[in-house]
């Protein structure tokens, strides 16, 4: 009650927050869990949507499959898309991508950093609830990379 009512709260809030921001994504599953991960890239006129090899991601947000329990990958978007991010955007402008990481709380199992934005992506008309705060990719952090490593295998 204490935490998931004011959680729930957060993200209504988010999900119909002002202006979105727009980003590319690339939609992977989790090995083992029932969990997908946005892999989100930057919206740049001259890239297509599978990107290419210079093509960095920024951040990801693990998301909730939108099916049932007996078919919990029912209704997922594409594997590669664009997506809109609405709730606490001023943190995903390039430059500011706060604090935390990908591997932060996935890897180590903790709770989420009240300092990552809480975003909630939209696309093809409907929300992909999020099950943590957004994460900047960190190439450099060697958590961020063995946490994409293990999505990738």
């Amino acid at each position: 009650m204490r935490e998931g009512i004011p959680a729930a709260r957060s993200l209504a809030r988010a999900a119909h927050g002002p202006g979105p921001v727009r980003r590319r994504y690339a939609l992977l599953r989790r090995h083992g869990e029932e969990t997908a991960v946005l892999v989100l890239f930057p919206l740049l006129p001259l890239f297509p949507l599978d990107g290419g090899e210079q093509d960095r991601a920024e951040g990801s947000v693990e998301v909730l499959p939108p099916g049932t329990r007996r078919l919990p990958w029912t209704g997922l978007p594409a594997t590669v898309g664009i997506v809109e991010l609405y709730g606490d955007i001023d943190g995903l402008e390039p430059g500011e991508p706060g604090e935390g990481g990908a591997a932060a709380g996935a890897v180590e199992g903790r709770p989420d950093d009240p300092s990552r934005p809480v975003v909630v992506p939209w696309t093809e008309g409907r929300p992909l609830w999020p099950l943590h705060g957004y994460d900047p990719v960190r190439p450099e952090d060697a958590r961020d990379r063995e946490y994409f490593t293990a999505l990738l295998s």
